[in-house]
């Protein structure tokens, strides 16, 4: 029997107590708590993977996504098929706007990494306001180009004719060392 009385006891009875206390509390534990199977722990993992493989399903979706959107802006081929459906593109507009096509000129390709920029230099006189919607209209809805600089003089002070000078930027689909460009 334990004498909790007795001060010279006091010490062992206390541990004696404390070791009951944690062999009562081990027992319920393992009776209670389940053993992990190789089930739970598959299962467990799996959980942990689901939420990444939805990230990697979204990122190659988004990728795809915009692939299609390069795609659609930018020319796919060799750069002479790119120079070809501009000058196409150019004489369309200047037939559709009454302008008159001075001059088209491409310049030399400049590797951008995964994309070649084509630039042209196109040179239009016209009235202005058929100048003004010829280079609204180069960068329209369906158009592949970028207009990055206008430059425009009176040709005749007595008119509103004028002569333009665009710098007309297009992007091909694939780098100079590739095989792409011109140069």
């Amino acid at each position: 029997m334990i004498a909790f009385r007795d001060k010279n006891n006091a010490l062992p009875t206390g541990i004696w107590a404390t070791s009951a206390v944690i062999l009562t509390g081990t027992l319920i534990y393992i009776l209670t708590v389940p053993v992990p199977t190789t089930k739970g722990l598959a299962a467990a993992e799996q959980s942990q993977e689901r939420p990444i493989l939805r990230t990697i399903t979204t990122a190659k979706r988004d990728l795809d996504d915009r692939q299609k959107l390069i795609s659609s802006m930018t020319f796919a081929g060799q750069s002479q098929d790119a120079e070809s459906a501009t000058l196409a593109l150019v004489t369309k507009l200047s037939l559709q706007h009454k302008v008159k096509l001075v001059g088209f000129r491409p310049q030399r390709g400049i590797d951008a990494g995964a994309l070649t920029q084509l630039p042209f230099v196109v040179t239009i006189s016209g009235k202005f306001v058929d100048v003004v919607g010829f280079t609204r209209d180069i960068e329209g809805s369906g158009s592949k180009l970028s207009v990055n600089l206008v430059q425009m003089a009176a040709s005749d002070p007595s008119t509103d004719d004028v002569t333009a000078n665009l710098n007309v930027v297009g992007y091909l689909n694939q780098p100079l060392g590739n095989g792409g460009a011109n140069g």
